[in-house]
């Protein structure tokens, strides 16, 4: 186990962080695999005779190296799983344990090397073993091959244990330097499955992913509308133990700022003539820096973790009770589909396959058009720049940008996603938004359902010239009765009378 220090008394008096537990991942650190094994070499192969030793250890949450969701390592990536990196490089063979109890439903074992286990959460371990193709492929004590009949159905033998992981069951049907062996497809839970690689060509790290349906179909990468989709993967860390942060979220206002560390708090409500201004509102949950970061190198000592952002907005004037807010487009929400019970990303796109993927927020610049939605900065590599701004690398937040606020949407617009068609209110009576004051805050949900809210923000929605709805005459000082009622009600462009 990593040996590390914690201060004890900072500690007890600020931990802002939350111990999320359930499936404990564990694996076992390969004492030999790093020296007799060369990555990136196609013909390389381990040189120790007889097995490798190995010793049992735990995943930690300064192990995440990418969270659920969006990244740039380099260029945007949306990454529909979790990745582990214990070690660096020396990553390379450590006995990955199965988080659950199940059966083996799919071994790829060319290209992206993976294997799904069918159990309660259905989790994909990925980038098993190495860049070799060619079968029989060794790392540590783990075998990859292929049964004897049929060479695209392939197995996982590990040597420590003279065991045989695949599919199907079945007698005598796997070979291996000169021996016949057997095959089962049930595996237990914390039972050695493979080994972590770097298949097709990454750095070595295990990626997991949890599957949504179990019925799409099995591929070699994780694009489309295949198995391991981005469409179809939720967090695992709705299940497993992780550190969540107690974030501390703003809301902020760019302005001309070119700094993203120099963003004010705040909105600035934007109005024009024809009421189709849109007001950019950014939510920032920030994780916090502490004497309990990690010192191992690790990027953070909490996960992000996020589910979903949402903006919610009353007229307190009419002491309504707070709700999302509703644009031409868009309502203030941008969910990461990370959940079992709330697995569609929102907003969505249409990509070029023509199947929905997860949008990703871009902010307006220029003639460069605004869109709701998420831009990534906790994962991201240290060189990667900010586009527009000046500042560039990872921070402790990613930003979440509303830019559909109108506050002369009309009230019966349709809220058509992607479309051109948008109702506007010429008058207060059709208005979705009038005249008032308003109070906004933002509330943060983790994939354990923990919300998380920010400050209140009081603001004053002031559209419309004041006008004379009705005037009443009644003669006299002492008038006992009405003489003469005058109403105006606006309509289609028209005064009535």
């Amino acid at each position: 186990m990593k040996t590390k220090l914690y201060f004890i008394l900072l500690a007890i008096l600020y931990y802002p962080y939350n111990i999320y537990s359930q499936i404990t991942p564990g694996f076992s650190i390969c004492n030999e695999c790093t020296d007799n094994y060369t990555q990136n070499n196609s013909n390389s192969q381990d040189t120790i005779s007889g097995l490798f030793t190995y010793t049992d250890d735990e995943y930690e949450t300064p192990d995440f190296t990418s969270d659920f969701g969006p990244r740039r390592i380099p260029g945007y990536d949306w990454h529909g799983g979790i990745d582990y990196n214990y070690s660096g490089g020396s990553d390379r063979g450590n006995a990955i344990n199965s988080l659950e109890a199940g059966t083996v439903y799919a071994i790829i074992g060319t290209g992206l090397k993976y294997i799904i286990i069918d159990g309660e959460n259905d989790f994909a371990y990925l980038h098993m073993f190495d860049i070799r193709n060619t079968l029989p492929v060794r790392s540590g004590n783990f075998v990859l091959t292929h049964l004897i009949s049929d060479p695209t159905e392939y197995v996982i033998i590990n040597l420590g244990t003279n065991t045989v992981i695949g599919e199907d069951a079945c007698t005598s049907c796997v070979a291996y330097e000169g021996d016949t062996l057997d095959v089962d497809n049930e595996v237990l839970a914390g039972q050695a499955i493979g080994p972590v690689g770097n298949s097709p060509n990454y750095d070595i790290h295990l990626h997991i992913s949890r599957i949504f349906d179990m019925t799409r179909p099995i591929g070699t990468h994780t694009g489309g509308n295949q198995i391991l989709g981005d469409n179809n993967v939720t967090d695992p860390l709705e299940f497993i133990d992780h550190t969540g942060p107690e974030y501390d979220i703003k809301i902020l206002k760019r302005g001309n700022f070119t700094n993203i560390d120099s963003f004010p708090e705040g909105i600035d409500l934007k109005y024009s003539q024809s009421g189709r201004s849109t007001t950019e509102i950014l939510v920032r949950p920030v994780m916090p820096t502490t004497p309990q970061d990690d010192t191992d190198g690790a990027p953070y000592n909490s996960v992000l973790n996020i589910s979903k952002v949402e903006l919610r907005l009353a007229n307190i004037s009419l002491n309504d009770t707070f709700s999302l807010i509703q644009g031409p487009f868009f309502r203030s929400e941008i969910k990461m589909g990370a959940t079992e019970d709330d697995n569609i990303a929102y907003p969505l796109r249409i990509g070029q396959s023509g199947s929905a993927v997860r949008r990703y927020g871009r902010f307006g610049f220029g003639n460069v058009q605004a869109k709701t939605g998420l831009y990534s900065f906790v994962y991201r590599d240290a060189g990667e720049d900010h586009h527009f701004y000046t500042t560039s690398g990872p921070r402790r937040w990613d930003d979440f940008y509303f830019t559909d606020f109108t506050t002369r949407v009309h009230v019966d617009d349709s809220l058509d996603e992607g479309g051109n068609i948008d109702m506007f209110a010429d008058f207060p009576d059709d208005v979705r938004y009038n005249d008032g004051e308003y109070e906004l805050f933002a509330r943060v949900t983790n994939v354990r359902d923990s919300s998380f809210y920010s400050d209140t923000l009081s603001i004053t929605i002031d559209n419309y010239m004041p006008y004379i709805n009705s005037v009443t005459i009644i003669p006299g000082f002492f008038g006992e009765y009405v003489q003469y009622i005058l109403d105006w009600y606006l309509t289609e462009m028209k005064i009535n009378l």
